[in-house]
């Protein structure tokens, strides 16, 4: 994306979410709605605009009703933005927030399910002698940013 689209895209994410924010007419419109992103074609003739919903349970009958609404919403951006022709917006669900969201939960059961200790830490929870990990190498014939006494140096 050129600077100027990703400047359009930028104005227009900021517009169409200040039009959501003030709802819209219709009942199926409901829940928390954020516009997480906004896409303009380099002809800057149509942009996709990426909607999250939640609840989850709302996001079709929002959805439905945001793209029933699609050309009062660009009526409305355009009295917001100063452009001669705003894009014609295209609204789809952006699903990559709840993809993240189960992603940290699987990742946080799974932590949950794991032993709370080590089999290599000693009694008190730390890593018993022996066990430590390697250090690794330092490069060699390189200066070294450690001190003598292995302590960073003073400027």
């Amino acid at each position: 994306m050129t600077r100027r689209t990703e400047q359009i895209a930028s104005t227009l994410q900021r517009a169409v979410q200040e039009v959501l924010a003030r709802g819209l007419a219709d009942p199926r419109f409901g829940g928390l709605v954020t516009v997480t992103s906004v896409r303009v074609t380099p002809d800057l003739k149509t942009a996709d605009v990426l909607i999250s919903v939640l609840p989850e349970e709302k996001q079709d009958l929002t959805m439905h009703a945001i793209r029933h609404a699609a050309g009062h919403i660009r009526h409305e951006v355009g009295d917001l933005v100063a452009m001669r022709a705003v894009p014609t917006l295209n609204f789809r669900a952006d699903v990559s927030l709840k993809k993240q969201a189960e992603v940290l939960r699987a990742i946080a059961r799974a932590s949950a399910e794991s032993p709370a200790t080590d089999s290599a830490a000693g009694p008190d929870g730390a890593p018993a002698e022996g066990n430590n990990p390697p250090t690794p190498p330092r490069a060699r014939g390189g200066p070294s940013h450690e001190g003598e006494d292995g302590e960073e140096p003073q400027p």
